[in-house]
């Protein structure tokens, strides 16, 4: 069952690798560096969190608009896609 469960996390990632590869199928990039785009983009998740619960211990407290606002677009937004983008800067880019 757990196994299942992990398999269906795993599809939505893998289904957009597929479409982004054969959309660019004409001038692919190379197998190896998709390969390490896809590792490095898993292991940041762990840093992420880390960054993640400890900008929200030092968020607001009490319920509200502005607590929503600071972890839709700091907590999550910012961070995530900051994270998103230092992989691909440090592992795609340069190649």
């Amino acid at each position: 069952m757990n196994l299942l469960l992990s398999l269906s996390g795993a599809l939505p990632a893998l289904v957009g690798m597929f479409i982004v590869h054969w959309l660019d199928r004409r001038r692919p990039e190379p197998l190896r560096t998709l390969v390490r785009v896809a590792i490095f983009g898993a292991l940041i998740a762990v840093p992420v969190i880390i960054v993640q619960l400890i900008m929200k211990a030092f968020g607001p407290d009490q319920p509200g608009y502005w607590n929503s606002f600071y972890t839709s677009y700091f907590v999550a937004g910012l961070v995530e896609e900051s994270g998103k983008l230092a992989v691909i800067m440090l592992v795609a880019w340069r190649r």
